[in-house]
């Protein structure tokens, strides 16, 4: 008897485990329609002091490596969200990758390489690489709008 309650205990806790454990995909998997510049403003929006000059910049194949720390994908298009001042830890990156492409492992490989501190002498306090469908979102800031950003990308629909 005290076996069979020692399995259900450990069994309950499994479970409690599993469901609170953290989904780097958010629910809806299907593909997003809009233009990466519109999502960008949509996920940036209320989540970034206005002070920061931020600038969006379309990510070309020479940059791709540099903010997203994986080499280039073919068909894949990006635009970040930095700011002007290079020591300011602070990157947003949507990333649209070609249906040919397995978005799971991008995101998989991109949250693994990530560096937190490559700018000099400053670190992001936190970071996030999530998807939705083709596309993802990496993020590196402090922690209050790496939330903020992670709240809003997933409420794009």
């Amino acid at each position: 008897m005290k076996k069979v309650f020692a399995f259900v205990l450990v069994l309950s806790l499994l479970l409690c485990c599993a469901a609170c454990g953290e989904s780097n995909s958010t629910a809806g998997d299907g593909n997003i329609e809009g233009s990466l510049t519109d999502l960008l403003a949509k996920v940036t929006d209320g989540a970034t002091d206005p002070e920061m000059s931020l600038i969006e910049t379309e990510v070309t194949e020479d940059m791709f490596s540099w903010y997203l720390f994986i080499d280039p994908i073919d068909g894949a298009e990006a635009v970040v969200s930095e700011p002007m001042i290079g020591s300011i830890p602070h990157s947003v990156v949507l990333l649209r990758v070609p249906d040919s492409a397995d978005a799971e492992q991008v995101r998989s490989e991109i949250e693994e390489k990530l560096d937190p501190r490559k700018w000099v002498c400053v670190e992001a306090e936190k970071t996030a690489v999530l998807r939705r469908g083709n596309l993802i979102l990496m993020v590196m800031s402090d922690t209050e709008t790496t939330d903020k950003v992670i709240s809003n990308f997933s409420a794009l629909s």
